[in-house]
């Protein structure tokens, strides 16, 4: 019966949470690391920038 089968439903539910949520979470640490490689890209540029017109 349909009743019963509750449990089933919602350690399905449950399971998909945790996988949505790993790939979630993958996801953003990739964007994170790709900010942060950019904000190091354009602080090295505007340091080499800076030496340039000091000289």
């Amino acid at each position: 019966m349909a009743i019963n089968k509750h449990k089933k439903a919602y350690d399905s539910y449950m399971l998909y949470k945790q996988l949505n949520d790993s790939i979630f979470n993958e996801e953003n640490i990739k964007k994170i690391t790709g900010l942060e490689y950019q904000y190091k890209f354009e602080k090295e540029k505007q340091a080499d920038w800076r030496t340039k017109t000091n000289t």
